[in-house]
């Protein structure tokens, strides 16, 4: 971490910000479930049915806990350098660190309102590392909803294109794992779900053609980078 907050490779950077941000947000969370689950209704049933994924509530609890005393050691002169670090990652070109970058600048609980001028250039910039095969700007695409969807111009069929070049990208990255399902399953409880209307054959067609080409697009980079 400090190696980060001093320098550190853009990747370190991105890792930072990100540890930063989830400490941020962490602060009292154990405490607020333990006052759901002892209350007289105790934990809504679709909450509950979630934390299944997780153990179960008293091990998403333990969890929790775990996590605050973990970030225990960062001051809030720390924690409020996260969007800094998430700057630094973005400029310096960390994979996932566009799609990073806009979701801390456009976060609910951002204390300022960013600047669309910065939002409008982030979300162009979003759109064309997905082309390339940025896993975290595809997974931004497809769980983008409502005004922000709008705003990415999302169709059903470009939503259904960048999720499934999202999924084959993570699992030709990690093969034989499932990493695609492994973190659908885990972030399920935390994301709103898109609706998904059937496509007809047109759109159909059109995601097909995205997908075939972002894992293209992905698979080429891949090869250079690994120098051929």
């Amino acid at each position: 971490m400090q190696l980060a907050l001093n320098g550190g490779t853009p990747k370190e950077v991105l890792e930072a910000a990100q540890m930063l941000q989830m400490c941020s947000s962490m602060s009292g969370a154990s405490a607020a479930m333990y006052a759901m689950r002892d209350g007289p209704t105790g934990v809504p049933e679709p909450l509950k049915k979630s934390m299944e994924v997780g153990g179960g509530v008293n091990k998403v609890i333990e969890v929790a806990e775990a996590q605050e005393r973990r970030c225990q050691v960062f001051d809030q002169a720390t924690l409020g350098r996260r969007m800094e670090l998430f700057k630094r990652a973005y400029e310096g070109g960390a994979e996932g660190g566009v799609s990073a970058y806009l979701n801390a600048l456009q976060n609910p609980l951002a204390k300022e309102k960013a600047d669309p001028a910065l939002i409008a250039k982030l979300q162009s910039e979003l759109r064309t590392a997905a082309a390339g095969g940025d896993t975290a700007a595809l997974q931004s695409l497809y769980l983008a909803t409502g005004e922000q969807a709008r705003e990415l111009g999302i169709t059903p069929a470009l939503r259904a294109g960048y999720k499934e070049a999202w999924r084959t990208i993570l699992d030709e990255k990690f093969p034989g794992v499932g990493m695609s399902k492994i973190i659908e399953n885990a972030s399920a409880p935390f994301n709103q779900a898109a609706s998904a209307p059937s496509l007809n054959a047109a759109e159909q067609a059109l995601a097909n053609g995205l997908t075939q080409q972002v894992v293209e697009n992905w698979r080429r980079k891949h090869k250079d980078d690994k120098g051929g």
